[in-house]
């Protein structure tokens, strides 16, 4: 089951909401597709956090890029600080070669949807396999 979210503060005003369409709605998408209306707003918010972090990331990676540092400096300048039979999982991640940042915001969008489908009892296949 998807951990509960407190609802928003307040439902007016302006912006999207689950399932699409604004303000009178009758029928949003995700109830359509059987959402309950808490599943939808869990599933929005759980959107929603995956693209906040989707863009922090990238403010970070823009911002040591333009500093003219590449992006795994901070790793090494950490592993170089303690000796090296310590932290074999950080030294793997930063040995491996950097992934595009748009293709792991598909890949973590993904595996997303895959989990929803999955708690809910629904093929994941198709967010997989197209």
């Amino acid at each position: 089951m998807m951990t509960r979210l407190s609802p928003p503060a307040s439902r007016g005003g302006r912006g999207h909401r689950p399932g699409g369409g604004g303000g009178g709605q009758r029928d949003p998408l995700l109830t359509r597709q059987g959402f309950t209306a808490a599943e939808a707003l869990d599933a929005w918010a759980a959107v929603g956090r995956l693209a906040l972090g989707a863009a922090a990331d990238a403010i970070r990676l823009e911002a040591v890029t333009a500093a003219g540092r590449p992006p795994s400096a901070e790793w090494h300048r950490v592993l170089a600080s303690r000796p090296a039979d310590e932290l074999p999982g950080a030294r793997a991640v930063a040995a491996a070669p950097q992934q595009d940042p748009h293709q792991m915001l598909d890949d973590e969008l993904t595996t997303l949807l895959v989990g929803i489908a999955v708690r809910r009892g629904e093929r994941w296949e198709p967010f997989v396999h197209g």
